[in-house]
């Protein structure tokens, strides 16, 4: 028997049985959209969403009169509790007096913990950025998660910019390489 009526035989019992579809896949497609909070003029930018595992949503993000030029940035929160419609007012999950933070990102571990990384910029430039990270355990009440100490450099460097001094240098770090195989960057 030639290939051919093995096709032919094959889309003629497909048109007879039908196409197989999931329940789900048979469904219309969903989208919502909604405002977490009012239109504003304050600059709100790069936000995250985790689910919990209770259900609920958290979301982060940043807002200030600008971004890493601005010292009055901050993270900021809300949450939306499973089974609810709209949002709680937003909280502050992290601000460094007088420095701007940015980039937020939450996530929930395998542990249940929830944790927030963040930058906070020291000298209004993206090479004096800072990772810094808090963990909670206790993130399911009202307002802003209790989180356990914030972890990151920051407080040696906020130290000596506050001290009158100069802010440290920016460091940056390269992969290691290969012998021979580093290419300078453009300037």
């Amino acid at each position: 028997m030639s290939n051919r009526w093995l096709i032919l035989g094959g889309v003629a019992l497909l048109g007879a049985v039908g196409p197989v579809v999931s329940p789900r896949a048979a469904e219309a497609p969903f989208h919502e959209a909604e405002l977490i909070f009012p239109l504003e003029v304050l600059h709100n930018h790069a936000s995250c969403v985790v689910e919990t595992p209770r259900g609920d949503l958290l979301v982060c993000w940043f807002r200030g009169t600008g971004e890493r030029t601005a010292d009055d940035v901050q993270i900021l929160g809300a949450r939306r509790r499973a089974g609810e419609r709209g949002w709680s007012p937003p909280f502050v999950l992290a601000d460094t007096p007088a420095f701007p933070d940015g980039n937020p990102c939450l996530f929930v571990d395998p542990d249940g913990r929830l944790w927030l990384f963040h930058t906070t910029i020291l000298a209004n430039t993206w090479e004096s950025a800072l990772l810094k990270y808090r963990i909670s355990r206790d993130y399911d009440g009202d307002g802003p998660p209790r989180w356990g100490d914030e972890r990151g450099a920051a407080s040696e460097a906020r130290t000596r910019v506050r001290g009158g001094g100069e802010p440290p240098p920016a460091r940056t770090r390269t992969p290691a390489r290969r012998p021979g195989t580093h290419r300078p960057h453009a300037s």
